[in-house]
């Protein structure tokens, strides 16, 4: 039997089972009804004996990779030296002006914490330290997780400061990320044992990158320009480009200057470029048929919602490749007219046109081009 079977084969052992079994042992003639001497004297016992067998439950699947959860699926995954990545704060862009409409260059703007205006989500950021541009600033989020990578807008100040007129996030530096789900860990386990990684190969590029901060998923495309040169295209948890800052942050990492003298974690004489995909727009066009009584404004949002939803799944395979390492991506309209019909109302797709054409699309990703695909404008008709 596997975990599973023998976790439910020991949930039968409940206290109905130990009381039941306990009074058929009492000699006949003994009152053993609810609330006689004899019940009352084996009921807790056989509380204790139900609790034992579900906590022997819990240790016997906490032992093996497939059932273990939490600390304790950390504790076997260490056996092969792997370690869940921990929830990351968000790195912002922020930019400042004073009341006088210049750019702001006080150093006394370090360490001073401002709030987003958002009703719904407080989270607050914290100034760093300040960029070679006038006015721009890093910020660290002081919340762990993705929520620190959504808000761009004004910001309102927690520290008082003199002349400040403007504040403003904008962009991810480096994008704060969840601590790993137990699925993702377990999967990552799974996958250390079927490839391992060595003296530079790309399953060693994989493993050390995604060991990054920020870094969700990771494209490897060897020898791209000739012997000797790497291509390692990023992107980050929530599967979107990368700023240019965190390309370099990340390129200091694993081969500075891309020299190939080993001074990163990338073995000596390989020339490793880091960068992020291309974005690639693509325009949905919808023709559907509705339930009687159901109009287009009701349900209109929905199905754009949903288009949305299929496109950020079909993302989160940009990295997915095959066994001659080899990657593939594209946007068939078959499956988008599962996700429409899938809106409560609509009855029938007719049409799907994308970019204009009624033909599915590929997206390149080879070592010269990588496109990542995103929404653009989503029209429905009915």
């Amino acid at each position: 039997m596997n975990p599973e079977e023998i976790g439910k084969f020991l949930e039968t052992y409940d206290y109905d089972y130990f009381i039941n079994d306990a009074l058929s042992r009492i000699p006949e003639g003994v009152d053993t009804r609810e609330g006689s001497i004899i019940f009352d004297a084996l009921g807790p016992a056989c509380y204790q004996l139900a609790e034992f067998v579900m906590q022997l439950k819990l240790m016997y699947q906490a032992t093996f990779i497939h059932t273990a959860h939490e600390e304790y699926l950390d504790l076997r995954v260490a056996e092969r030296g792997l370690k869940r990545y921990l929830a990351t704060k968000a790195m912002r862009l922020g930019y400042f002006e004073g009341t006088d409409g210049k750019a702001m260059s006080d150093s006394h703007l370090i360490g001073s914490r401002f709030s987003t205006l958002d009703a719904t989500q407080f989270l607050a950021f914290q100034v760093t330290e300040a960029t070679q541009v006038p006015g721009y600033f890093h910020l660290e989020c002081e919340t762990e997780g993705t929520i620190g990578n959504a808000y761009r807008g004004d910001l309102l100040p927690l520290t008082h400061l003199n002349g400040l007129g403007k504040a403003e996030l904008t962009e991810i530096i480096i994008p704060g990320q969840d601590v790993e789900t137990d699925e993702s860990l377990r999967a990552r386990f799974f996958k250390s044992l079927e490839i391992s990684s060595f003296g530079g190969n790309i399953a060693q590029y994989k493993e050390q990158l995604l060991a990054i901060d920020g870094v969700g998923a990771v494209q490897v495309h060897p020898a791209w320009n000739g012997g000797g040169t790497v291509k390692c295209v990023v992107v980050d948890g929530e599967y979107h480009i990368i700023s240019n800052s965190f390309i370099e942050s990340i390129q200091n990492q694993v081969d500075p200057q891309k020299a190939g003298h080993g001074y990163g974690l990338a073995p000596i004489g390989h020339q490793v470029t880091v960068t992020t995909p291309t974005l690639k727009s693509v325009n949905v066009t919808v023709f559907v048929d509705l339930q009687p009584g159901v109009t287009l404004g009701q349900i209109q949002d929905l199905i754009v919602e949903a288009i949305q939803s299929h496109f950020q799944n079909l993302r989160t395979h940009w990295a997915v490749e095959n066994e001659f390492s080899e990657y593939s991506l594209s946007a068939y309209r078959s499956q988008i007219m599962v996700a429409v019909l899938q809106v409560e109302g609509v009855v029938n797709v007719s049409q799907i046109l994308l970019n204009g054409q009624e033909q599915d699309i590929v997206f390149e990703q080879t070592g010269d081009l990588q496109e990542l695909p995103m929404v653009g404008s989503v029209v429905v008709h009915d």
